[in-house]
């Protein structure tokens, strides 16, 4: 979704509510029957591998399906089908319940967190960006990149930036790289919080 406001997916209606988690079921076990015949492929080639080496052709083929099979891994876990809260509030206050994301309830209303950039259940909004400010998600995104970028000396981050692009290896060991960033993320987020 590219909303960059805070949308509530609320359905009262119960026929509407039993239609979307049918078709929510409906969208998970294709997507995972995919994956499971996407393995089997995988595991048919490294079978191969292990009695001669692959051509060009069949490895080229082999990174295609396993690129695929990753591909469609992340786009279940960022679609609406059901809470992708990695610690969701929903699922872990339930004993028995399995808090694995294939397990969870598809039977939930969503909310669009845009400055993460994915679906979560009210009880995770609540939780956890209910009361979220903008300042606050700066600072945490700041405190990342600066993580990220510590592990990193300078020749090894010259090579990361890349040799052709010297004025973007200056600005990131400058203040300019972290002035940029607060400014794309007040400019892109400013709207989507409710706390400023």
């Amino acid at each position: 979704m590219k909303s960059l406001k805070i949308k509530k997916v609320i359905l009262k209606n119960p026929h509407l509510r039993r239609l979307r988690k049918n078709l929510r079921i409906v969208l998970r076990l294709a997507i995972q029957d995919k994956i499971r015949r996407l393995g089997k492929l995988e595991d048919l080639y490294l079978e191969k591998s292990k009695l001669r080496k692959l051509t060009p052709s069949q490895k080229k083929r082999q990174s295609q399906i396993i690129q695929l099979g990753d591909r469609l891994m992340r786009l279940e876990r960022k679609s609406c089908i059901t809470c992708n809260e990695n610690f969701c509030v929903f699922h872990k206050d339930r004993p028995g319940k399995s808090t694995w994301f294939e397990h969870r309830s598809t039977d939930l209303d969503l909310v669009w967190i845009p400055w993460r950039e994915k679906w979560v259940c009210l009880d995770c909004y609540e939780e956890y960006y209910k009361n979220a400010t903008l300042d606050g998600y700066i600072k945490s995104e700041m405190m990342a990149s600066a993580e990220f970028l510590m592990g990193f000396d300078d020749d090894k981050l010259y090579k990361l930036v890349r040799k052709d692009d010297p004025q973007k290896f200056k600005m990131i060991r400058g203040n300019k790289l972290v002035k940029m960033i607060e400014k794309d993320i007040r400019e892109k987020f400013k709207d989507s919080f409710v706390n400023k």
